[in-house]
């Protein structure tokens, strides 16, 4: 995936439903489980993951 992929949530959402077999196993490893555990939950995670990444960026260059 690349970070241009990364706009939509409702794409993010149907990328995660076409695999969602392996999102479920992934909800055992971080702990995401019962309601929290669906297409939704985790479309609104990978959208985040390049957010964070961005700030961390930030965050370090104002440090420095």
């Amino acid at each position: 995936m690349q970070e241009t992929d990364v706009v939509s949530l409702k794409a993010l959402t149907c990328l995660v439903m076409a695999n969602y077999d392996d999102f479920e196993a992934l909800g055992d490893i971080i702990d995401v489980k019962g309601k929290k555990s669906n297409p939704d939950t985790y479309a609104k995670i990978i959208h985040i993951l390049p957010l964070e990444k961005d700030i961390k960026t930030l965050m370090d260059n104002l440090n420095s």
